[in-house]
């Protein structure tokens, strides 16, 4: 699996990274569960600047149909990855806890 993600807020940090940690690959697959280990379990790839998933440390559970997008991963208050998450939240690797900024994440699986 492979995430890319920037904002159009001023940090200008961009998340690009593959992993294969089995708890990533079962959620994303099921919706059970969560991406515990992503913070650990990742190679970064050209051109990443961000702060997660290394810096991971919170995940949402059993989302099921929302598994990659309601928050998957995130440091509390701090940097997160969220589509639309908790219904309105638009958020990479940052926290304006609403949908200022315009994003562009996206998510490869083979």
């Amino acid at each position: 699996m492979r995430f890319y993600g920037k904002t159009s807020n001023s940090h200008g940090r961009v998340i690009h990274f593959k992993t294969t940690n089995a708890n990533t690959k079962t959620y994303i697959n099921t919706g059970s569960g969560s991406m515990t280990g992503i913070n650990t379990g990742f190679t970064t790839l050209t051109g990443h600047t961000g702060m997660l998933p290394n810096n991971a440390a919170n995940y949402f559970t059993n989302e099921g149909d929302l598994a990659m997008t309601n928050f998957p991963f995130w440091l509390s208050g701090t940097y997160h990855w969220g589509i639309k998450g908790s219904g309105s939240r638009w958020e990479v690797d940052d926290f304006p806890g609403n949908y200022t900024y315009s994003t562009y994440h996206q998510i490869w699986i083979r």
